[in-house]
């Protein structure tokens, strides 16, 4: 049926994290020849399908049925998934900061090796680096004078709140890892003996209590990228004009942005909320206990799309910064990376002269956001 591009229709809701099998029977279900699938766009009855591609209904044999519906991959899988999208957002947030910074005119000490290594935190150290990488040859580095001696702490922190996001992205995929590698069987059969035995085996909570760090650590990138975004807006933090643009009359510039970021950022909070915990007990009290990892993995990929155009919109800002910075300059004297990423936006979106819509603009950068990662080694 999957290798037809057939693809059975789950329903969103139906587990509350200690097996999926409200939503796996959607899936028994299509195995069986009922219920229906995806097919070519469109939802059609598994029967119909089943019988233009001339295949026949499983017959289930001892343990089968349990072994579609007694686990949590659904939960699971939808984690995995959300994980992969936070990995490749975490990249792409520290080359968002390392632009800022250069828009900025940001003070580079925090990521020296004298201030990390004292910290002693490998995660924060491994951020520092990659930021330090991505501004390699920059102009922050040369001796220059700044507008403020301290940064305000979105950007002086910055590497540090990266290297928490990192050890709680880590911590997830250990805690798959572990899952993916035994059986969440409930009961558990020894095949030799013969022996059947109760577990709690079905039991996820390590699994959504990670997933759930995972999500309120994304509300500190999330509040620190709309605070360098404001940062970026003051003429009296950069030294630049105000909102980004050049006056010369009553000129908006990207102050309405600031309004969409904040706006993100709510939302990705709001998505934060803790949940493992909200549960009642039913199937008359015998199951009283829930962690709501499907839910959590829901939230935590809502919380990457509300991200991803947030990255976008910190990018465009710290673009339009570096261009009131050096003007025209044919190749403004920006890191080894960065350079590459605002010459590619500059192509994508032309610097900012006058108050226009930024909306469609902003949806362009979003599409683009994988090849900006992908020029950077």
């Amino acid at each position: 049926m999957v290798n037809n591009s057939g693809i059975p229709v789950f329903y969103e809701c139906g587990s509350i994290g200690e097996a999926d099998i409200g939503v796996l029977s959607a899936l028994a279900a299509v195995v069986m020849g009922q219920g229906k699938v995806w097919y070519h766009q469109h939802k059609v009855a598994t029967a119909k399908v089943f019988q233009q591609l001339n295949l026949q209904p499983v017959v289930l044999g001892p343990k089968d049925a349990l072994a579609i519906l007694s686990s949590n991959t659904f939960g699971v899988g939808q984690a995995i998934t959300a994980l992969s999208q936070s990995q490749a957002l975490f990249k792409l947030a520290q080359l968002s900061l390392g632009l800022s910074m250069e828009g900025f005119d940001s003070n580079l000490t925090p990521i020296l090796p004298l201030a990390v290594h004292a910290k002693r935190n490998y995660y924060q150290q491994a951020a520092a680096k990659v930021v330090s990488g991505y501004l390699e040859n920059s102009y922050l580095w040369q001796p220059h004078q700044r507008q403020q001696i301290q940064d305000p702490i979105s950007f002086r922190s910055a590497t540090h709140i990266f290297g928490a996001i990192q050890q709680k992205l880590d911590q997830s995929m250990r805690v798959i890892d572990v899952y993916l590698k035994g059986s969440d069987d409930n009961p558990v059969v020894d095949p030799i003996s013969g022996e059947i035995v109760s577990t709690g085996n079905f039991e996820i909570l390590d699994v959504a209590l990670a997933i759930e760090a995972l999500n309120l650590s994304l509300t500190h990138l999330s509040r620190t990228i709309y605070q360098r975004i404001k940062h970026l807006n003051n003429d009296q933090l950069t030294g630049l004009p105000r909102f980004l643009i050049q006056q010369h009359g009553a000129q908006f510039g990207l102050q309405t942005l600031q309004k969409t970021a904040l706006d993100l950022d709510i939302r990705i909070r709001q998505m934060a909320q803790p949940v493992s915990n909200d549960f009642l007990g039913l199937a008359g009290d015998i199951e009283d206990h829930g962690s709501n990892l499907p839910l959590l993995s829901e939230s935590l990929m809502k919380i990457n799309r509300y991200l991803r155009t947030l990255i976008a919109i910190e990018f465009y800002n710290a673009a339009q910064a570096v261009y009131l910075r050096f003007g025209t300059a044919a190749a403004a004297p920006l890191g080894v990376q960065t350079q590459r990423v605002y010459q590619m936006i500059r192509r994508l979106i032309p610097p900012i002269q006058d108050d226009r819509p930024y909306n469609q603009e902003i949806e362009r950068l979003v599409a683009h956001l994988p090849s900006l990662i992908s020029l950077v080694v």
